[in-house]
Formats: structure tokens, sequence, C-alpha cells
């Protein structure tokens, strides 16, 4: 178990950045219009939700096996996370205008990163289901003495 633990770190210190990312290019979109032009949706309803995967990288890599059990949890909140992304990057491709050069400079930063994120996100999955699933394989039979010295001390048995 201890031989994942550099995994396991990586995947939170990953997901820290991620946090910090996904904070970062919210607040340069800035709020959401949702339904008329004086309601605006906060950007922090869009972070908040975020905030959760370190912390559940953070315990996972800290006490794995007391939080086993919300692996599953934390692996199906990166598939929505990425579904999300996916549909949002689609969205986003679909309404791309032509616009003056910084503004597409600043879209173009917003696009790569969203694609850096569902990448790394979907290696932390891959990550994720590959030591839950190396962890759940039998453990190998312990090495002892060859057969035919077990054979000598039990007298030839």
């Amino acid at each position: 178990m201890g031989m994942y633990r550099p995994l396991r770190a990586g995947i939170c210190f990953y997901d820290i950045i991620r946090l910090w990312v996904v904070i970062r290019e919210t607040l340069r979109a800035g709020p959401f219009p949702i339904g008329g032009a004086d309601m605006r949706l906060p950007p922090v309803l869009l972070i908040a939700p975020n905030a959760l995967f370190p912390l559940a990288a953070f315990w996972l890599c800290a006490a794995f096996e007391a939080c086993r059990p919300c692996l599953w949890l934390y692996i199906a909140g990166k598939l929505i996370a990425v579904a999300a992304g996916l549909s949002w990057l689609v969205f986003a491709l679909i309404n791309l205008s032509p616009s003056p050069l910084e503004d597409m400079a600043a879209i173009l930063m917003t696009l790569s990163a969203t694609v850096l994120v569902l990448l790394m996100d979907s290696l932390s999955i891959a990550g994720s289901v590959f030591i839950n699933r190396r962890l759940q394989a039998p453990p190998m039979e312990p090495s002892g003495p060859p057969a035919a010295a077990r054979d000598a001390q039990n007298g030839g048995i």
C-alpha cells in the first residue's frame, strides 16, 4: 500500500492545482448571465463544488484504508466533472464568434486550460481506478523456504 502513496500524493497535488486553475478561469470569465440582464450567477457557485476534489484526494492520500469506500464517490465526481467540461467545451466551440485579437487570445487560453484539466482529470480517474484495483488484488503468498528445505525440516514428509 505504501508504494502507491506517491501516486496518491500526485493526485492530491494535481487536484490542488486544478482548483486554482478552475478559480482563475471562472473569475476571469466573470459573472454569468442567467435569465435576464439583471440576474447574474456568482462565480463562487461554480467554484465551490470543485473544492471537494482536493479535500477528498487529501483524505484518500492520508488515510486510504479508512476512506477507501469514498474512492468511488471521488471517481464519480471526476466523471461528472469530465462530462460537464466536455459539454461546456462543445458549447463554447459552437458559439465561438470572431472578436478582437486580445479577446481571442483569452478565449483560446480558457479553452486550452479546459482541455488540459479534462485530460488530467481523465488521468486522475485512471490512476484512482488503478490504485483501487491493485490494492484489491489478492496478496501474493509469503515466500518461505524452498519445498526441499521444508520437507527436510518436517522429516521428509
